[in-house]
């Protein structure tokens, strides 16, 4: 494949407007664009190409070749021109949102293999799963790919579980980061950001802190409290709430909602406009003081401009991150207890107490951030190679 063109089909949950997801595929576009520029690649230039809900907006957002993920010809067509396919990072392979979206991945990956492609599956989050037919999907197509990566150890634990003794017979399943480790720590503008937003002002001195929370089951049992926590925190801590929506569609109602309730409790709270795309996203992230965070990605985007953040988890894969990088956590279940508002301004008081102590725990999370950064870009390049990309020696 000496100088000639490698196309890998990219597959994910691209093109749906969640500031999260398109943050992973830049974080992934920059890696390889970054291993081929450093000479860690020889023999070929890679091609990606990704199958997106709205191809035209991921061409422009991300400068990459698309198509359409809904349309099975472009799809049949795209594999049929490719050197390799990849399931690449999120969590695809989960029952928890829906039963039947691990279904659509599995299939293309079942279409990738018949089309005697080498498959990856790159960073990916697995389980839970709630149907014998996707854990029988996953012990037979599984084995057959040539790498498998997973970003967390609790989807590693999953497919063993799956697996069982079948797993020697496959690749190695392996842990890396989220691919949006490779992204730049930080974009120009994140100190105007601390300054301003759009439409607001914020009083001389006074912290900003962002929120950026969604929508989850039982919302009565636990949205109260959380609005009750961060409105004692910031009353507490002098600080403004702006509320970011990172998949706009899904986010802005319960915003809207939870900046209400923060009003009601005399919070000062502003409800910033969708973002454009996942770059305002970093920019708003990176001028903060502070960021409480549900959405991953918020977690992973504060972590890597050393700004303190403060998890609320509801899904395993935010406590894996939290662990991985030592930030301080409120599960929802635990916040839906008897004096569960209060537990969590409590910890966020703390952490923010502690920034502004000079204990140094940001600066310690974007080295913890960096540390990741390298083994994911090193991770890349070998999950390239075991897919016939030569590494240079």
């Amino acid at each position: 494949m000496e100088n000639s063109m490698f196309n890998l089909v990219l597959a994910g949950y691209f093109g749906f407007g969640n500031a999260g997801d398109e943050a992973l595929l830049a974080g992934l576009l920059s890696g390889i664009n970054k291993a081929v520029a450093a000479g860690s690649l020889t023999g070929c230039r890679i091609r990606p190409v990704v199958l997106s809900a709205k191809p035209e907006e991921t061409r422009k957002l991300h400068g990459v070749a698309a198509v359409d993920r809904h349309h099975p010809a472009a799809i049949w067509q795209s594999l049929a021109k490719a050197d390799a396919f990849w399931l690449a990072g999120g969590g695809l392979l989960q029952q928890a949102t829906s039963r039947r979206s691990i279904y659509y991945y599995l299939g293309l990956l079942a279409l990738a293999q018949a089309h005697a492609l080498p498959t990856c599956l790159f960073a990916q989050g697995v389980g839970p799963l709630k149907t014998s037919g996707a854990a029988v999907l996953l012990r037979i197509l599984l084995p057959r790919c040539c790498g498998i990566w997973v970003r967390d150890d609790l989807s590693r634990r999953v497919l063993l579980e799956v697996f069982g003794e079948r797993h020697r017979r496959g690749p190695q399943i392996q842990v890396t980061g989220d691919p949006a480790f490779l992204l730049p720590p930080a974009m120009e503008g994140g100190e105007e950001e601390r300054e301003k937003a759009p439409g607001e002002r914020i009083a001389a001195g006074g912290s900003r802190w962002v929120v950026a929370c969604r929508s989850w089951r039982e919302e009565q049992g636990w949205s109260g409290r959380l609005a009750a926590g961060l409105a004692e925190a910031a009353k507490t801590g002098g600080a403004a709430l702006q509320l970011l929506a990172m998949q706009p569609e899904q986010d802005l109602p319960f915003n809207r909602q939870l900046a209400a309730a923060l009003q009601d409790r005399g919070a000062q709270v502003h409800l910033l406009p969708p973002p454009p795309d996942f770059r305002r996203v970093i920019m708003h992230i990176a001028g903060a003081d502070l960021v409480i965070a549900m959405r991953l990605h918020a977690l992973i985007m504060a972590a890597g401009a050393g700004v303190p953040a403060v998890a609320v988890s509801y899904d395993p894969k935010v406590d894996a991150l939290a662990k991985d990088l030592a930030i301080p956590l409120v599960s929802i279940g635990a916040l839906k207890a008897a004096e569960g508002d209060h537990l969590l301004s409590a910890v966020i008081c703390r952490a923010e107490a502690e920034e502004r102590s000079g204990g140094g725990t940001a600066t310690a999370r974007k080295e913890m951030a960096a540390r990741l950064q390298k083994q994911v870009a090193a991770d890349l390049v070998e999950a390239l190679a075991v897919c016939g990309v030569r590494k240079k020696e």
